[in-house]
């Protein structure tokens, strides 16, 4: 379910209730390491690390399928977003000639 797509999916779009528990768990995990990370930095541990690569699949499946975020995750996941790195990753994947239907 959510599967890596670019393309930004309908508002609305029903999930399971097995992936509300993923969403619900993975958006537990960055509270709490956001919130032990204080104002250290926008990353999960403050600075960016390889936890952050970690999750940046994850943070953009949640923002193209229009998932709502409370503040802290949606803080984080825009940091992750703003990347350069990650903002050459998402043009080249929209620039790929490939259409995948799921």
């Amino acid at each position: 379910e959510l599967p890596m797509d670019l393309a930004p999916a309908e508002p609305g779009k029903a999930r399971s209730d097995a992936a509300e528990a993923d969403i619900a768990r993975v958006t537990a995990i960055w509270r709490q390491c956001r919130e032990a990370a204080g104002a250290e930095g926008p990353f999960l541990f403050g600075g960016f690390g390889a936890a952050d690569c970690m999750y940046a699949p994850v943070v953009l499946r949640l923002d193209r399928y229009r998932v709502p975020l409370d503040p802290v995750c949606r803080a984080y996941a825009d940091a992750v977003l703003d990347l350069p790195a990650m903002r050459r990753w998402i043009e080249a994947g929209m620039a790929e000639p490939w259409v995948l239907t799921f």
